[in-house]
C-alpha cells in the first residue's frame, strides 16, 4: 500500500501598487514584461517556451537558479477579464517529478492612488517538494520583484 503524501493549501496575498490597473494588468499578460519579474527569486532565470495569453491559451515556461535543473511550468488560462482579473490552472514539475498542481486567481481593483492586487491561489503539494508556505514565500517574492519592475519602469 501506498502512502498519500499531499498537503493541500491555499493562501491570499494583497498588495497595493501606485500604477493604474491597465499598467499591472499588462506586466501580468505581456510576455516581454513577465519575463523581467516573474523568477520566484532574484538572479533565477525565467523563461518562456509558449505564451497564448488568451482564455484557453496556454503558457509554458522554466525558472529556477542557474546552473540547476529548472522548474517547469504547464498552465492554462481559464478566464481572463481584462484590467480585472486573471484566473490559471497550472503544475509544476521538476525533472519527472510533480510538485504541485495549483489554481491561481489574480484580481485587479483600482483604488484612488493606485491599484489593490489580490492574489488567491488553493493548490496541491505533493510528497514533501513544497508546501503552500514555501509558494507563498516564493509569490510574496515575485510581487517584490514586480514592485521593484514597475518602479525601473516607471524611472
Amino acid at each position: 500500500m501506498t502512502s498519500c503524501n499531499v498537503i493541500q493549501g491555499a493562501f491570499t496575498i494583497e498588495r497595493r501598487f501606485p500604477v493604474p490597473c491597465s499598467r499591472l494588468f499588462k506586466a501580468w499578460s505581456d510576455k516581454a514584461e513577465l519575463a523581467r519579474w516573474a523568477a520566484p527569486a532574484p538572479g533565477w532565470i525565467f523563461e518562456t517556451d509558449r505564451y497564448e495569453f488568451r482564455v484557453g491559451g496556454v503558457e509554458i515556461s522554466r525558472f529556477g537558479p542557474p546552473g540547476e535543473e529548472p522548474y517547469r511550468v504547464n498552465s492554462r488560462f481559464d478566464d481572463i477579464v481584462p484590467d480585472v482579473r486573471i484566473v490559471t490552472a497550472f503544475a509544476i514539475s521538476q525533472g519527472n517529478h510533480r510538485i504541485s498542481s495549483t489554481v491561481l486567481c489574480v484580481e485587479f481593483e483600482a483604488e484612488p492612488n493606485g491599484t489593490r492586487l489580490v492574489l488567491n491561489e488553493t493548490g496541491m503539494f505533493f510528497d514533501g517538494r513544497e508546501t503552500p508556505e514555501m509558494r507563498r514565500n516564493g509569490t510574496e517574492q515575485q510581487l517584490d520583484q514586480l514592485a521593484a519592475y514597475l518602479g525601473r519602469a516607471a524611472a
